[in-house]
């Protein structure tokens, strides 16, 4: 990988991670509704789909490079993390719909986020083209999507991938990034899971706290 194309990916994917901090965190705010539908599911899986798949590739994508197999050594990374998001997407969508929707809405900003980025990046470049733009929303949308957890497992990929990079003289600077995007694909698959879990026990927990009502009468003699 040419070192200014991947310094020049890091720096977008580092825009990406903050934009999970902003829009990401703000999409997956909790509401009093809990209400799912059979829609919400679908869109759900839909949605957790492709925010699984594009994460399993990224994390892949450098350890691959170094074997044989290459592309397809990207193949099962990629449809692990479609089944794990799209179970978790189908998950939350069936539980509150309003969840699903604020992770479409915050997959479209960061999207916009990622294009942008690849966009900003383009002096840095020695080959660019307007399908470099879409591959940044593509992986921007995803990772936005797939909520905070992409952004925590970003900063901790990049704290133990730098620091790795610096102690152990062995370990070279694509080694580092490799660690890092796996930070963010592990995070933001995650993500999914974490999130239907958490959908899940809110439902157990709202069907739980049912109103008691409580009758007395008073006797008179």
């Amino acid at each position: 990988m040419n070192f200014s194309r991947a310094a020049g990916s890091i720096a977008a994917i580092w825009l990406f991670a903050l934009s999970c901090g902003s829009a990401g965190l703000r999409g997956q705010e909790t509401t009093d509704s809990t209400d799912g539908s059979t829609w919400a599911a679908v869109g759900g899986a839909a949605l957790g789909a492709y925010s699984g798949t594009v994460l399993g590739a990224l994390g892949s994508l450098i350890p691959c490079t170094r074997t044989y197999e290459g592309p397809a050594c990207v193949r099962p990374a990629a449809i692990g993390g479609g089944i794990i998001g799209g179970l978790g997407g189908a998950t939350i969508g069936a539980i509150d719909a309003s969840l699903i929707g604020n992770s479409f809405v915050a997959g479209v900003i960061g999207a916009s986020v990622g294009g942008a980025a690849l966009l900003a990046v383009q002096p840095f470049l020695e080959r660019w083209s307007w399908g470099d733009v879409g591959a940044g929303a593509v992986i921007g949308g995803a990772v936005a999507a797939s909520g905070p957890g992409a952004a925590i497992g970003f900063g901790a990929g990049a704290i133990v991938g730098v620091a790795t990079w610096q102690l152990i003289p062995s370990v070279k600077l694509p080694d580092a990034l490799a660690v890092t995007l796996f930070g963010l694909a592990a995070g933001g698959i995650g993500g999914w899971v974490w999130r239907a879990i958490d959908a899940k026990e809110n439902e157990r927990g709202s069907a739980g706290a049912q109103p008691a009502v409580l009758g007395f009468s008073i006797r008179t003699n």
